[in-house]
């Protein structure tokens, strides 16, 4: 078991929720957070590189 903040909770189970909506054969989803932080992260292409 490990420690994270609470961003990067949140962003695990976004990537985690995105893995199983692959794996079931979905291509376009919405995504809805209640965090500003991680749904800015996931907006910001530069951080991705």
């Amino acid at each position: 078991m490990g420690c994270c903040s609470l961003l990067e909770a949140e962003l695990w189970l976004i990537l985690d929720g995105l893995n199983l909506l692959w794996i079931q054969g979905f291509r376009h989803v919405e995504i809805v957070s209640d965090s500003v932080a991680a749904v800015c992260i996931i907006l910001d292409e530069s951080a991705a590189k």
